[in-house]
């Protein structure tokens, strides 16, 4: 199980969970990132300035990754790079190729890295604003629970 939290960023409360990554490329080294969890989000994203960290603390070659499909929101369409990782939640490890978000030219776009439903089915997400509880399941975590018919 993965313990989430509530992060207040103007008036809202935003479900953010921290995962650990680790890239093949950079013989395995580990990064700690914080996920916005985006049940809207159809693939899972890391930032700009993610990718910033990936090269300043990993030393991983950002230009040398192969090329992904772009990504289109309100600012428009922009092109990401796809990399290796495995991520560790809970215990349970998942490889996976996750989108990077590459900034446009001369910009550096403030935005959070986005956990979306690409890993949902995977996992059970509860969350609880009044308690203000977010968890993340795996399916062998989620087999007891019995919701009943409806």
């Amino acid at each position: 199980m993965i313990l989430g939290y509530f992060q207040t960023e103007g008036a809202f409360q935003r479900p953010y969970v921290d995962l650990i990554l680790q890239f093949p490329v950079a013989d395995n080294r580990q990064l700690e990132v914080s996920f916005l969890i985006d049940t809207g989000a159809d693939r899972t994203l890391l930032s700009p300035a993610e990718g910033a960290r990936l090269r300043q603390q990993l030393g991983i070659d950002i230009l040398s990754l192969p090329f992904g499909p772009p990504i289109g929101g309100v600012g428009g369409e922009t092109q990401t790079k796809m990399i290796d990782s495995t991520l560790d939640i809970g215990g349970q490890s998942i490889s996976t190729t996750l989108s990077l978000v590459e900034p446009p030219p001369g910009q550096f776009p403030t935005m959070p890295s986005l956990l979306g439903r690409d890993k949902f089915y995977q996992l059970a997400l509860f969350m609880e604003y009044r308690t203000d509880r977010l968890l993340l399941l795996d399916e062998s975590e989620t087999e007891p629970i019995s919701i009943g018919a409806m």
